[in-house]
């Protein structure tokens, strides 16, 4: 099949499910897959399977995109650049996520953060396109966010994500440092706010 423009292939790889798309340049999905997230051998082979099936039925990919649950590295220096590093997600520490891509569809892979990944489609598409500046919070499987600085996502020296963590009620923190967020993130779905557990968090930066 010849394509009028040119086709991508998209993937938000998280911890819980894979989301596994084929669109054009104008952010139109072709194709879209969702499947859950199990051991990273049979996980990686099917996204992989996606996107050659992509490939047959749309024509050769221009590109892939790829946000992931990390932490990971993305220093393009590194020797596991493109690597899930060291996550409690059982079996996944030390994968790579977009090596296996690069060799077999051979066009530009790009790889970020999930949630930096759709901070980026926020300001491309959605309700941050008249801003340069923003932070994405995400409300999933986990708490995170990433940050856009001047249109562009803030990497750091290590997994540049904002996250949250439990305090000790009795720990020294300035005040305004602290902050309440959800500890079972599914109930805020449920419009019962009264039955959401809370504790003390603070946001960190990796």
């Amino acid at each position: 099949m010849t394509n009028r423009s040119p086709i991508y292939g998209a993937v938000e790889a998280g911890g819980t499910k894979f989301v596994c798309a084929i669109g054009d340049e104008s952010g139109k999905i072709l194709k879209e897959e969702r499947f859950p997230t199990q051991d990273a051998a049979s996980t990686l082979a099917r996204m992989r399977l996606f996107l050659r099936n992509g490939c047959e039925e749309f024509g050769a990919l221009s590109g892939i995109g790829v946000g992931s649950f990390g932490p990971v590295q993305l220093d393009r220096r590194s020797v596991h650049y493109g690597y899930i590093t060291h996550t409690p997600k059982p079996g996944w520490s030390g994968t790579d996520i977009i090596g296996g891509l690069a060799r077999e569809f051979s066009c530009a892979v790009g790889f970020d953060t999930d949630v930096n990944a759709a901070a980026l489609a926020e300001h491309r598409w959605g309700s941050a396109q008249d801003v340069q500046n923003l932070v994405y919070v995400t409300v999933g499987t986990g708490i995170g966010g990433g940050a856009l600085v001047n249109g562009k996502p803030i990497h750091g020296l290590m997994h540049p994500e904002i996250a949250w963590k439990g305090l000790h009620r009795d720990l020294p923190f300035k005040r305004g440092a602290v902050r309440r967020l959800p500890t079972s993130t599914p109930r805020i779905f449920n419009g019962n706010w009264k039955r959401t557990t809370w504790v003390n968090c603070v946001l960190n930066w990796y």
